[in-house]
């Protein structure tokens, strides 16, 4: 639902939906739900320009992701919060994320990640 509303360029019905699967998946301990819905808010706000919200919804995916341990989602989540820092102008920050991100890419051998974050890197530069 959030996805259509979205695509119909209805963004507060998008963030809405997104929101109620949120506490859907907190209700019921959804762990992979909460972290999808927190990467789908953030995705959402940022398609919109709406960078700080953005990087909100991403921190919040990032810090469940560390809190259960989801290496995938702190790759994921460390790649978002560096492109919205980048969009908000702070280059400096999103360096930082995105080499954290390559250092743990490195640390669990996903070398398809770890190519990703150099491939970003060289773009701050």
């Amino acid at each position: 639902l959030a996805r259509a509303h979205e695509a119909n360029g209805a963004p507060k019905k998008a963030l809405d939906a997104m929101e109620r699967r949120l506490k859907i998946a907190q209700d019921f301990g959804d762990i992979v739900g909460e972290s999808e819905a927190f990467s789908a808010l953030g995705e959402i706000w940022f398609r919109f320009g709406h960078d700080g919200q953005a990087l909100y919804w991403h921190n919040e995916q990032l810090s469940h992701a560390r809190m259960h341990n989801n290496i995938a989602q702190q790759i994921a989540a460390l790649e978002h919060v560096a492109a919205c820092h980048s969009g908000g102008g702070n280059e400096s920050a999103s360096i930082e994320h995105n080499m954290q991100r390559l250092n743990l890419c490195v640390k669990v051998g996903n070398e398809k990640g770890e190519m990703k974050a150099k491939s970003d890197l060289a773009e701050s530069y």
